[in-house]
């Protein structure tokens, strides 16, 4: 589990007061009076402006205020104003400016003998440089003021300047010292009868008691300070004080109460007009939201806080805001947004000069790089922060970057130094008392000495750790331990366990997705994968195939399935909390279906195979992945010798076998010849170069040599590993219907084009679809149940008119895609086929074809397919339209992100141009077009695995169009479509791209 650093702001601590204060009207001059008296309304004007949090209006008044009073040569209100714009400037995190205009003001009050003056600029300066992390400059300052104020005898101005010293030595995490300050402040305030300054005194030891996690006494001083602030009527105190009642509750894991008095808060803020409060209350409830998992709630009061911040300039609220968001996308597992994020705030931080945000920006930013497994960068940026936190003697940040670090060297295998810093983390979070720190690395311990095999160890440092998390409420934490030591107790042959810990941390992670976006469904997800394949062990190493069944269907296309769920409901009518499969009910999806479903699961080591026969019966199959290459590389090698022509290896093979390019006796081309089909002694060969292509039969005797003859072994390899182990589960009917429920990387595998041991591909043998799951099964099939008949006209689109597009990375301007001549000659046909005008090149824009696609019963696109995601939807793919040249969305992409949003009533969707079946590929299956197309409602869907051939590709599609004249079988017209293109275009490239998902009927 990985320790991110929490950015904490004014906000997501408890607020600490200070002595920055603006001085009242000083004894009027006698010379110039109407100049004088505009400038002091000015700035009171400029007063009245900073209270309600127009901090630029304030600026200007003072500014304003400023010019007067230097113009009139009045040096007592050109200090003031000079003070007044310091104490903007450090409210708004310009520290730069903020220390000009103190040091300003400082200089005229030492020159005219303002000695309470020059205090109050002293006391400024430190907290301004407090601020910016330069402790022992601020107590420089605050000890300055400190000696002036009894001096002359401001009892007052003793009492705010103990309480700024108090509040360095706060930060510095010198309790001791703290509490002295303050508790000596306090009885300065009580004594001269000084309510307000009791109530902040009160509130700060508050804060120290926090921090040293004695909460009795910390709750205890705020409702002390919450009394006073109430009995004298002052709101923005008893904002402040629920505020830090609220962060107590959180900090003690009562996330409710905790909830409530930062909402009392931000309401009384938002009623006074305080919008830089606002803000920070914003933050404070996002930080809760994050705390217990409720990240879309979360993500939105982060939002909002930093839309106030960047209105009112705030520069500091800006970089803890984007770096609060940057901690929430990091959690949902959408890094790219999280460094973005991440990497603004530590901008922001580093213009200001605020060091400490600036190592917790360097922390957070390493603990994403270790997530994506670039540890060299995690190491750079853990170091970095590390070194700041150091310097500036912040305990807690030191023990976050030991610990990001021991993670960092535990991934790399580097036990003794992970052992070692987390070891030294752990002491640190058990000194100053911070319980979620203690708790992760704990866990984190646990994990190092599982890889040692040391279990008792493991299992000790992670019950430790799940006891405080669950004290606490670290609802995400308690998750985490749980699947620990589910898989650790598995590992010490403890099975019981091992499942019930698995399913109590399974049950906890899939409750955090409630209420989020489809997209942070799918990154989250991708986080929490590993326990439902964990359990699926555990079960199959009970014998409980069909419970591992259920969890292995329950880890599919959650995200998918969520979508299709909602759009079939309306909102007052959703299940409050998810339903998966049972047993039961895939085996009626089944018989349903009327096919023999298999669903594979990549379980480490090991590829789990379960078979569900049209009956019911469930078959399970366990085989040893390849221990000489990665499944992900045999995918590949099968799906890239395809693609690029690349099943070729040397002359010389004894057998000439379909596919084989030959070179004959007495050949007058340079190009060899390719083996259509073979005739007993006799071969069907085609040439190319010949214009249109010429074929012709010769005996297999005037071959003298295979050129690039076809190489079989890499798909026959996943045929040997993917189909081999239950061939004879399969039906002997190659009309009956196999449906296959791929997992991570076999979403890519060409099922149509596996080979068995005599060459045989297996669509000869099978009529193939595809799912992301088969509870998806079930919804497309009830949606193809509820299509209106009112809905049967067909939509065909051909080689429109190309959109420009920039198709690489690094291009400068985009360039027209190219025209595409068959894909016009395939819709032409296809349209008269379904009696329907076909719409091309000009006709055939992305503005005219939107208001038809929900009134189609089929829809066809012949175009070109994109992978990327162009509009930033966070869905890679675009099908190729014309574009209008009006809109913003007229460009001519349609996007999966578009078609996510939509609600089509088509029966087929085939996209019939390059890679549109591919995506990013996920646990939830592959992100992208056909995905988009099944949220759409539609139920059967034809894409592409590959950049299809022009030529092939029109001659399938027409094939596959015809066959459905004469059966309303798709999956059976696609196979035929297959065997028969297959004798005029023999190579895989040429007919196997294309697969069906979801519906034969």
């Amino acid at each position: 589990l990985i320790l991110l650093v929490t950015l904490l702001t004014n906000v997501s601590l408890p607020l600490l007061l200070n002595g920055s204060f603006l001085l009242a009207s000083p004894v009027v001059a006698q010379t110039s009076e109407s100049r004088k008296a505009e400038a002091d309304r000015l700035n009171l004007q400029g007063i009245e402006q900073y209270n309600t949090s127009q901090f630029e209006v304030a600026l200007e008044s003072w500014q304003q205020a400023l010019a007067i009073y230097r113009e009139i040569e009045y040096l007592q209100g050109v200090a003031k104003s000079l003070n007044n714009l310091g104490v903007v400037y450090n409210y708004l995190g310009k520290y730069e400016q903020a220390i000009d205009y103190h040091q300003g003001s400082l200089q005229i009050r030492q020159e005219i003998s303002d000695r309470s003056g020059v205090a109050t600029s002293l006391g400024n300066l430190g907290s301004v440089y407090r601020n910016i992390g330069k402790y022992e400059q601020a107590i420089g300052y605050h000890q300055q003021s400190l000696q002036i104020r009894q001096e002359i005898g401001d009892r007052s101005g003793v009492a705010t300047s103990l309480n700024n010293l108090g509040n360095v030595y706060s930060l510095l995490r010198e309790y001791e010292q703290a509490i002295d300050y303050y508790k000596r402040s306090l009885q300065i305030r009580q004594e001269i009868g000084d309510r307000s300054g009791v109530a902040t005194s009160l509130a700060n030891l508050g804060t120290v008691y926090l921090d040293i996690r004695k909460y009795e006494q910390a709750i205890d001083y705020y409702k002390r300070s919450l009394q006073i602030d109430q009995e004298m009527g002052d709101r923005k105190g008893v904002a402040f004080s629920l505020n830090n009642l609220g962060t107590v509750y959180r900090n003690i894991g009562e996330y409710e109460q905790a909830i409530y008095h930062h909402q009392q808060s931000l309401q009384i803020l938002q009623e006074i007009g305080n919008r830089k409060e606002v803000a920070s209350s914003m933050n404070n409830l996002g930080t809760v939201y994050r705390d217990i998992g409720e990240y879309e709630q979360a993500i939105y009061h982060h939002q909002q806080s930093l839309s106030i911040f960047q209105k009112i300039g705030d520069r500091k609220g800006i970089a803890y805001s984007l770096g609060n968001l940057g901690l929430v996308y990091s959690n949902l597992g959408q890094y790219k947004q999280a460094i973005d994020d991440h990497q603004q705030s530590l901008s922001i931080f580093q213009e200001i000069d605020d060091r400490k945000g600036v190592a917790a920006s360097l922390h957070n930013l390493g603990t994403v790089y270790y997530s994506l497994g670039e540890y060299k960068e995690a190491i750079d940026y853990h170091q970095q922060g590390l070194s700041i936190s150091q310097e500036i003697g912040d305990r807690k940040g030191v023990a976050a970057s030991l610990h990001n670090l021991g993670l960092v060297y535990y991934s790399k295998a580097q036990y003794e130094q992970a052992i070692e810093h987390h070891q030294q983390s752990l002491q640190i979070f058990q000194e100053i008392g911070e319980r979620k720190g203690v708790a992760t690395s704990l866990n984190n311990l646990g994990n190092v000495y599982s890889s040692l095999g040391e279990y008792e160890r493991a299992i000790d440092y992670h019950q430790r750790s799940l006891q405080i998390k669950q004290e606490i409420g670290d609802r995400p934490g308690i998750a985490s331990s749980l699947g620990n030591l589910g898989w650790f107790f598995f590992k010490s042959g403890n099975l019981t366990e091992a499942e019930t810990h698995l399913r109590k941390g399974l049950e906890l992670y899939e409750s955090l997705r409630f209420n989020l976006k489809d997209s942070q469904k799918v990154s989250i997800f991708e986080t929490q994968s590993h326990v439902y394949l964990n359990l699926q062990e555990v079960l199959i190493a009970q014998n409980k195939i069909h419970q591992a069944l259920e969890i292995a269907e329950r880890g599919r296309a959650r995200a998918l399935i969520d979508l299709l769920k909602q759009n079939r409901t309306t909102p007052s009518n959703r299940p409050l909390t998810p339903k998966y499969p049972s047993i039961k009910e895939i085996q009626q999806i089944a018989q349903q279906q009327n096919a023999t479903l298999v669903e594979y699961s990549i379980v480490f080591n090991k590829l789990y195979i379960y078979v569900i026969q049209p009956t019911g019966e469930l078959e399970f199959r366990s085989v040893e992945l390849p221990q000489d290459i990665s499944l992900e590389e045999l995918v590949n090698n099968g799906y890239w010798c395809i693609i690029q022509d690349k099943c070729r290896g040397d002359g010389g093979k004894s057998t000439i076998a379909i596919g084989d390019f030959v070179k004959l006796n007495d050949d007058e081309f340079d190009q060899p010849w390719q083996v259509v089909d073979i005739q007993q002694e006799n071969l069907i060969i085609r040439q190319e170069s010949w214009e249109e292509g010429i074929t012709i039969q010769r005996p297999i005797t005037d071959v003298v040599a295979i050129v690039n003859g076809y190489n079989r072994e890499r798909l026959q390899k996943l045929h040997q590993l993917l189909i081999e182990p239950i061939a004879h589960l399969l039906p002997k009917d190659e009309n009956d219907r196999v449906i296959f429920i791929p997992h991570q990387d076999l979403f890519l595998v060409p099922f149509a084009a596996l080979q068995d041991e005599d060459s045989n591909y297996l669509i000869e043998k099978h009529t193939i679809l595809t799912a992301p799951s088969i509870e998806v099964l079930s919804l497309t099939h009830e949606k193809r149940q509820k299509l209106s008949d009112a809905v049967q006209g067909a939509l065909v689109v051909g080689n429109p008119t190309m959109p420009k597009v920039k198709t690489s990375a690094g291009q400068e301007k985009p360039t027209q895609l190219p025209n595409l001549r068959h894909a016009e000659i395939e819709a032409r046909k296809i349209a008269e086929l379904l009696d329907t005008e076909p719409l091309t090149g000009k006709n055939a824009t992305k503005a005219a074809i939107l208001p038809l696609l929900s009134q189609a019963r089929k829809i066809h696109f012949a175009t070109h397919g994109l992978l990327d995601d162009f509009k930033g939807l966070g869905v890679p793919g675009a099908i190729a339209l014309g574009p209008s040249g009006t809109g913003k969305d007229n460009d001519g992409l349609l996007t999966a992100g578009e078609l996510l949003q939509m609600k089509l009533n088509a029966e087929l969707v085939v996209l019939s141009a390059c890679k549109t079946g591919q995506g990013d590929v996920t646990s939830d299956g592959v992100i992208g077009l056909s995905r988009s197309l099944v949220a759409a409602g539609v139920p059967s869907i034809i894409v592409s695995l590959w950049s299809v051939p022009d030529a092939p590709t029109a001659d399938l599609m027409a094939e596959f169009y015809q066959n459905l004249e004469t059966t309303d079988d798709k999956a059976q017209a696609l196979r035929q479509a297959m065997l028969t293109t297959m004798k005029q275009h023999p190579i895989p490239k040429d007919w196997a791209a294309f697969t069906l998902i979801g519906e034969a009927f």
